[in-house]
């Protein structure tokens, strides 16, 4: 069983990649879990006692049942994590605890591969490559006009046609817009998958922009990466979660995704998004828009303190991330 792992930037379409893989009758699609970094620490390896290791199986499949917000543990949910955790050979880790789990999970749905979307796995890919049997990598990266775009707007996915989305998660993705700190983390997101281009086996890079334009081709060649045929149905994606539009049941491919970017961010957003990333854009072909900073370079530096105390209050875990992520990236 390979089990697929879809990483970039948060926004670049890592969900809609996933919906395409979910869509094949051998793979399943799970949920966004935020297993690794969330429910476990980095440590891939780390030693887990039995208990431990059943109450983090037990998270994982609440997760996966009933989404990413699902705060309880049912009955259910704990005897299968016992079953799982019972079955692991070996040394119990996290590792082998989400191994354990989504092969369950496989099984018992009929499929003989998993995919899962979190794109802040792009953080560990060392770990997964390691640790996790039959990994497979698929490292989406979009133009980070568009990302930034994307998150801007992000909050309204609850009006969209995101009604289980907590009030406190709208408040959180809002309070977390900054065009400074999302460029910042979508170039951490496309360095984090520098060290792993030599690793074909493994690990493959995408361009958001080429699978939009090009989607049968480019979902034959993953298809044939993830060791699956290719079937007719997997263009078929659902068009949802879009921050922009209401989701309307429409299907396939838009290209009206790739330039979105031009209307909802300002000349100034433009500019610093470009500043920040202009290397890395220079490298995937994304053109620079001739424009200046203008004086909301003054709003945005004034509000930065303000967007920093925000996201403490929010969740102080993700703030950690964001630091890291602002602070120690090469630059672009």
């Amino acid at each position: 069983m390979n089990i697929i792992f879809v990483v970039g930037a948060s926004r670049s379409g890592t969900t809609m990649l996933n919906r395409v893989l979910g869509s094949h009758h051998e793979i399943l699609g799970l949920n966004e879990l935020h297993y690794f970094g969330d429910l476990v620490g980095q440590r891939l390896d780390a030693s887990l006692s039995e208990q431990e290791a059943v109450g983090i199986a037990s998270r994982l499949l609440s997760r996966q049942d009933r989404g990413i917000w699902a705060e309880n543990v049912t009955e259910k949910d704990a005897a299968v994590a016992k079953e799982v955790v019972t079955g692991i050979e070996g040394d119990r880790t996290p590792a082998s605890v989400f191994t354990g789990c989504v092969k369950w999970l496989a099984e018992h749905g009929g499929k003989t591969h998993v995919s899962e979307q979190t794109p802040r796995n792009v953080y560990y890919l060392a770990g997964l490559i390691e640790h996790i049997p039959n990994v497979r990598i698929l490292h989406l990266v979009r133009d980070p006009r568009s990302v930034v775009a994307s998150q801007k707007n992000r909050w309204r996915r609850k009006k969209l046609g995101g009604s289980a989305m907590p009030w406190r998660e709208v408040f959180r993705v809002w309070i977390n817009y900054h065009p400074f700190t999302m460029a910042r983390l979508w170039l951490r997101a496309e360095e984090a998958g520098h060290p792993f281009g030599s690793r074909t086996d493994c690990y493959r890079k995408l361009v958001f922009e080429e699978l939009i334009s090009q989607p049968e081709k480019c979902v034959r060649e993953i298809c044939n990466f993830v060791d699956v045929a290719f079937e007719s149905q997997m263009l078929e994606v659902p068009m949802v979660g879009s921050s922009q539009r209401s989701d309307k049941g429409v299907k396939g491919f838009s290209t009206d995704a790739l330039h979105g970017w031009e209307s909802v961010l300002s000349q100034t957003e433009i500019w610093l998004i470009q500043r920040v990333t202009r290397k890395a854009m220079e490298k995937y072909g994304y053109v620079p828009k001739a424009v200046g900073p203008g004086l909301g370079l003054l709003y945005f530096f004034a509000i930065f303190p303000l967007h920093l105390g925000g996201m403490l209050l929010a969740n102080p875990k993700r703030l950690l991330i964001q630091l890291k992520g602002i602070m120690f990236s090469k630059g672009g």
